[in-house]
Parts: structure tokens; C-alpha cells; sequence
């Protein structure tokens, strides 16, 4: 994650103080200087005391793996009814450990599972973790949001009397994005398969913008925009806040709650920097910036900039949503021009997305426009594409198989 509070303000069409989400580890966007990550929200340090020396990436691993080891403790007490199977990777303020709960002679099949647990044990890490779970309790239920792990009742948590804050949540099976991007090694995705990934990335937005609130084990169901026009209108203002392509991954085909039988489920991951912004009604500023988020992640599928260093926002006349409109935007780049084989519908849909906030699409109009492009995108509609024959669902599948399924 992007570290060090910025000293300036924000590139052209991003809100001053808190740069664009979405660069990776290490790498600031334009603009903004690096730095290691502060131990709490950019600003203030609280109760007015100094800030302390943070720790060196090299010192947050040696305790991330410390703190992996105490974890491994825990569980291996408790041999018959879980297996502990390891590290899995650390942010800042947390590490996550992969574990199985073994299964019950039959009445219950062997899940896997991760559990995050603090590095550091102060109030301000604490705090944090709890403001995540609190953030993964009102998705419980929401299938494109990584949803909390409960234990059995009848097995006890090895882990509850832990000190400090413990998050188990879903395995999700088939890595990060940023892999899979990595893996195609910037060669032009089909686009039918591009629909499906921009189609799950919206659904993001939705839960976002609409949690589901669900009960503890709520069964996983798709995100929807509600019918209630007053519901519609009062959106939540939840933002992610670091939404790149290492905090998405790719889960399952035919996952629960149906669907996805073409291309698996992406989902959303890592919510320590979620926040909710305070928005004057009607304005809905948190949604617009997830909706520029979206756009970043979908820019690097479609250019295989993992560094998500967009070219300068130009102004661009595109025909969307059934209008011709102007605006200035980062994507300047996903044109039909620079990748052949891009149905230029979806590259007026991803420049309208990282257009300045006032330009973009509501949630609701990106939700419908690309639902109804979806529709028309059959095979037959890129017969004359240059890359047609990887637009059928045998070709889909044999790329997602490929470096999905099958990948390291």
C-alpha cells in the first residue's frame, strides 16, 4: 500500500490531500512524496503526540512472520480440529496466515480459511483492525466483497482469547489479479472477458454503496441496486480507499449464489484504509471516487500497467450512455486506436469512469449501460475483431483455465 501523507495537494481531478488509491507498493502517484505509511489516517497523529519512528520493511516482516509463529501456536493446540498451514503475506499493520478446519468424519467438510492478526500491539493498529471488521460485518453477504469466516459453534476458536483484534474471513482460491495480469504479460484480453471482470468491479461499487448488512453466515448473494426510489437515493459514501489489482481476487467459478460459469468471481479484499465520507445529498462523492477507482483497475487490465501511471488527462468527445459527451480523463490510453481488439464501447465506458468527478456516470447509469452491452455482446459481435476467434467461450475458457486456474 501507497504510504506517507501527502504534502500537496492532488493531481488534476483528484480531492486535495489524499492521493489517487491504486499505485502499487512503494510508488506514490505523481505529485506526492514517498514515505512510509503513518500509523494512523493522514493528518494529525492523534492526542497531539509526535509521531514515532515507523519500522522498516524488513523489521515489518521479521515481526509479521513473529507474530505468523504465535499464530501457528494457537491453532496446533488444537491439532485434531484445525491445521495450520502458514504465512501468507503482511501489510503495515497486519499478517495474515492461512488455516484449515479439518473435517468432522463427514458432517462437515474440511474449509479453509485466513486469519489477519496485528503486528504491532497499540491502540492506534487496534483501532484500525476493529474499524475493518466493523466494515466486513455490514458487507456479510455480499458476494463480490470478502466475507467474514465464522468456526462451527460446536468446535471451539483457538484464537478467541487472543490478545487484540483477530479477522477470519473466506479463502479465496485463485490469487490476486495483479498475477493474472502479470501472467497474460500485456497481450489483448478478449473482450467478452473484459465485460465479465468490469461487470464483477461494479458490483463493487454497489456493495459499497448499498451493504447488505447481512446476519452472521448470511448466504452470499449478488449486490443489488435497490428499487426503492428514497433507498436509491440515499447511498452510502463507503470508499476503499487503496483499490488496486493486489487487493482484488479471483475466487471460484460457479460460485455460491450462482453465476459465473464463464469467468470466476473478482473480490474485493484489505479495508483497514475504508473510511465513509461526509456528503452533501445527491452529491455522492464516495461513490464517484470508487467509480474512478474502478476505472484505474480496469485501464490496467486493458493496458497492462501494473504501475498504474496514467498518461496527463486530455479532453475526449466520446459517444456514451446514447450522448455525445466531453470531459477531461486519465484514460486517454484505452482507445480502439492503442489496442485493436478493444470494443470501443467499453473504452468510452473506462474513460468516462476516470473522468473528472463531475463528469462521471452515476452508479446507476454505469450499472445499466454496461448491463445492456453485455447483452449485445455476443461472439458474432467481434467477428471482424482481430483477435475473433478468442471471443468464444471455449477460447475464454481455455485462457482462463491457463492462467487462472491452472497458474502457480
Amino acid at each position: 500500500m501507497w504510504g506517507g501523507p501527502p504534502r500537496f495537494g492532488g493531481p488534476p481531478g483528484f480531492p486535495p490531500g489524499r492521493p489517487p488509491p491504486g499505485f502499487p507498493p512503494g510508488r506514490p502517484p505523481p505529485g506526492f512524496p514517498p514515505g512510509p505509511p503513518p500509523m494512523w489516517p493522514p493528518g494529525r497523529p492523534p492526542h497531539g503526540r509526535p509521531q514515532e519512528p515507523m519500522p522498516s520493511r524488513e523489521e515489518k516482516r521479521a515481526m509479521a512472520k513473529s507474530e505468523a509463529r504465535n499464530i501457528g501456536r494457537y491453532f496446533e493446540r488444537h491439532r485434531d480440529q484445525f491445521e495450520f498451514i502458514g504465512y501468507l503475506n503482511n501489510g503495515f499493520t497486519g499478517v495474515s496466515c492461512k488455516v484449515r478446519l479439518r473435517s468432522d468424519r463427514g458432517r462437515r467438510k474440511a474449509q479453509n480459511f485466513v486469519i489477519k492478526r496485528p503486528i504491532i500491539q497499540n491502540e492506534i493498529v487496534e483501532s484500525r483492525l476493529k474499524e475493518e471488521f466493523r466494515y466486513l460485518r455490514l458487507f456479510r453477504g455480499a458476494r463480490h466483497i470478502l466475507q467474514l469466516f465464522y468456526v462451527p459453534g460446536s468446535v471451539k476458536n483457538p484464537i478467541e482469547n487472543a490478545p487484540g483484534t483477530s479477522i477470519m474471513t473466506e479463502w479465496i482460491e485463485n490469487g490476486i489479479l495483479a498475477d493474472f495480469i502479470s501472467r497474460n504479460n500485456k497481450k489483448q484480453l478478449p473482450n467478452r472477458l473484459l465485460l465479465e471482470l468490469f461487470t464483477c468491479l461494479v458490483q463493487f461499487c454497489v456493495a459499497m454503496a448499498w451493504p447488505p448488512h447481512g446476519d452472521r453466515g448470511a448466504p452470499h448473494q449478488e449486490e443489488r441496486i435497490p428499487s426503492d426510489i428514497h433507498k436509491r437515493r440515499n447511498k452510502d459514501q463507503i470508499v476503499h480507499n487503496d483499490m488496486h489489482c493486489s487487493n482484488i481476487m479471483i475466487g471460484s467459478l460457479n460460485p455460491e449464489g450462482g453465476g459465473h460459469n464463464l469467468v470466476p468471481i473478482l473480490k474485493l479484499i484489505d479495508f483497514d484504509r475504508m473510511s465513509t465520507l461526509h456528503s452533501p445529498p445527491g452529491l455522492d462523492a464516495g461513490v464517484s471516487q470508487n467509480i474512478r477507482d474502478i476505472g484505474f483497475v480496469m485501464r490496467t487490465l486493458i493496458t497492462g500497467d501494473l504501475a498504474m501511471e496514467p498518461p496527463p488527462p486530455q479532453l475526449v468527445t466520446v459517444r456514451v450512455a446514447g450522448a455525445t459527451r466531453s470531459f477531461m480523463t486519465y484514460g486517454t490510453d484505452v482507445t480502439r486506436r492503442m489496442h485493436t481488439n478493444l470494443d470501443e464501447e467499453i473504452a468510452s465506458l473506462v474513460q468516462w469512469c476516470l473522468a473528472d468527478a463531475p463528469a462521471r456516470p452515476t452508479l446507476e447509469m454505469l450499472h445499466f449501460e454496461l448491463h445492456a452491452l453485455k447483452k449485445k455482446a455476443t461472439p458474432e459481435r467481434y467477428a471482424k475483431y482481430p483477435m475473433a476467434k478468442f471471443e468464444s467461450d471455449s477460447e475464454i475458457r481455455r485462457l482462463v483455465q491457463r492462467y487462472i486456474l491452472d497458474a502457480d
